[in-house]
């Protein structure tokens, strides 16, 4: 090593320690609904960037998906990851995962973040406040979306990011990503019909798949997207979020349950033909009977 880069090398070093995740839980009378993951992972986005940006007079490399010359690569910018850590069909939690670190030099600017909720209609307001902060690797994390595990499950659609054609399907297509992204050769990959929440199941067209500000809206597939369990021989450390939109909650897995260490496979298809209703339904319904 070069002695003379001594301030380099510490600054490399406090980067590997620092915490590379925050938890917020969300409080409001009408919390979102789980099919809301990606609008609500483009919300904090834009409140995270914006709240620190102005705190701060510029936005640090860690929180920006863009570089010098465009879209940052390598997934090395920050995902933002809704969660419902108890599975009754809404978001009580959403995840920042910055594997670049969050730097104690302006963290802090992130208890002022306040995601847009209520303005425009789409979201009914709520409030969140950090419960956790560590490392995602560490072994104590909270939730579902954290920690180490060989069986993950699908909470939101996996989008493929390429063209679907009759030799290359959906699930070629996430095999390939999982290479791409240096994850285990999977033992298996099993098509699920329904994300499973209390109370019943959601389908995959029941997501909203479209950005509402900017950018791609539905992938280049155009694929309202699958549902899938994959398992490995190895563990796999979380989050774990593939295809478009995977940096604000689309195509995110969870580990499955474990039981004195061995995994726990849950029911792969509904058992009765029962779904959570949808939402813009359940909206428009109201507005009808008013």
């Amino acid at each position: 090593m070069d002695r003379g880069d001594g301030g380099a090398e510490t600054a490399r070093l406090a980067a590997l320690r620092a915490p590379t995740t925050l938890r917020w839980f969300l409080t409001g009378a009408e919390l979102p609904s789980v099919t809301w993951a990606l609008i609500v992972g483009e919300r904090f986005q834009d409140a995270v960037m914006g709240t620190v940006a102005e705190a701060l007079g510029h936005l640090p490399d860690a929180l920006n998906p863009h570089g010098p010359e465009g879209p940052r690569q390598g997934h090395q910018h920050p995902f933002y990851l809704a969660e419902d850590a108890d599975g009754d069909g809404v978001i009580d939690h959403v995840v920042l995962h910055a594997p670049a670190g969050l730097d104690k030099a302006w963290r802090w600017a992130l208890a002022l973040v306040r995601p847009a909720a209520g303005e425009d209609g789409v979201l009914a307001p709520f409030s969140p406040s950090a419960d956790w902060l560590g490392r995602a690797e560490m072994a104590a994390t909270p939730g579902h979306l954290l920690g180490s595990g060989r069986v993950w499950r699908s909470v939101t659609p996996y989008v493929p990011n390429v063209h679907l054609k009759p030799k290359l399907g959906a699930e070629d297509a996430l095999r390939r990503e999982l290479r791409q992204r240096e994850y285990p050769e999977p033992s298996a990959i099993e098509p699920l019909a329904a994300v499973r929440v209390r109370g019943g199941w959601v389908s995959p067209e029941m997501f909203a798949t479209e950005r509402l500000s900017g950018g791609t809206t539905k992938g280049a597939s155009g694929h309202p997207g699958t549902l899938w369990r994959i398992r490995f021989d190895l563990s796999v450390r979380g989050p774990m979020a593939l295809g478009f939109g995977c940096h604000l909650g689309l195509g995110l897995f969870r580990r499955e349950g474990h039981l004195l260490g061995r995994p726990k496979l849950e029911p792969a298809l509904p058992t009765e033909a029962e779904t959570v209703p949808h939402p813009r339904k359940v909206a428009v319904e109201r507005e009808d009977a008013e």
